[in-house]
């Protein structure tokens, strides 16, 4: 009978253990996971700021290059008028 017990106890002692690693384990790798996440967050957040900035230089750009084109239509009808 004691062996029985000795090895019910030690199964138990080893499943808790097993436990304990477990669910430290899975909070190291939430902690990860959530640094993870904030960190693309923030890249994401950085791009999308850099993806806007890039459409307003574009159209300001565009912009330019359309008041330039005006002004020598202009010109040149008054050269040619």
């Amino acid at each position: 009978m004691s062996n029985a017990q000795d090895f019910a106890s030690s199964v138990k002692e080893k499943w808790l253990a097993y436990m304990e690693e477990t669910e430290k384990n899975y909070h190291q790798d939430t902690t990860i996971v959530e640094k993870g996440r904030c960190s693309l967050e923030g890249g994401l957040k950085d791009c999308s700021k850099k993806a806007k900035m890039g459409l307003t230089q574009w159209k300001d750009a565009q912009d330019s290059l359309l008041s330039l084109w005006n002004g020598n239509v202009a010109s040149v009808e008054s050269i040619v008028w």
